[in-house]
């Protein structure tokens, strides 16, 4: 019992790191994290962070984790009332792309920031979150008759789409806006889906 205890109050000082470094990467990006920073933040001396992670690298791979975690929860009860057809599927992506719209620092950390250190064998991805846009897409897919050997591509090719327009509008270089990257997000799924097959 004592070492639950233990084993307790350490998760918790560990969550506390957790939680500093991702207010600091939410407000003013993984730039400005720093292990006095987040230690000052959550009430610890930086001696103290040691005793949890390596170095600043192994904490912003947790983090990172921990945050990808937190967005696909989130993500998941958002879209939990979008309908499974290509309406939805946009709603779905809408939602998504608002959130990094709301949050860049999350997205330039998620995707631009590099920590040297590896990633751990853990896949901080939500799976249950994936799987079933995976299947989503599949159902939608085949009723569209799109060969369902081409279905693995299609999907990803969404996914690059879609973050490939978010990167294009964080990078400073076009006049783009949500409404925008939606509606050309919306242009490629009817694309993939070709709705023509739908109405005829």
């Amino acid at each position: 019992m004592a070492k639950d205890k233990r084993q307790l109050k350490r998760d918790r000082i560990r969550e506390y790191f957790l939680n500093a470094a991702k207010e600091i990467i939410m407000h003013d990006g993984a730039e400005s994290v720093t292990v006095r920073e987040v230690a000052n933040r959550a009430g610890y001396s930086y001696a103290t962070l040691y005793n949890y992670f390596e170095d600043l690298n192994d904490l912003l791979r947790e983090t990172k984790q921990s945050m990808f975690r937190d967005v696909f929860a989130w993500m998941t009860k958002a879209v939990s009332d979008v309908p499974k057809d290509i309406s939805g599927l946009k709603k779905t992506y809408e939602i998504y792309m608002s959130y990094y719209f709301d949050h860049s620092h999350v997205f330039n950390f998620f995707y631009n920031h590099k920590i040297s250190a590896p990633e751990t064998p853990n896949d901080p991805y939500n799976k249950d979150f994936d799987q079933s846009m995976r299947e989503t897409f599949k159902s939608l897919a085949l009723s569209c008759q799109l060969l369902e050997e081409d279905v693995p591509l299609a999907y990803r090719l969404l996914v690059y789409v879609v973050h490939g327009l978010l990167t294009l509008h964080f990078s400073g270089n076009t006049n783009s806006s949500l409404e925008m990257a939606v509606g050309e997000m919306g242009m490629m799924i009817d694309f993939i889906f070709d709705r023509k097959v739908n109405e005829k």
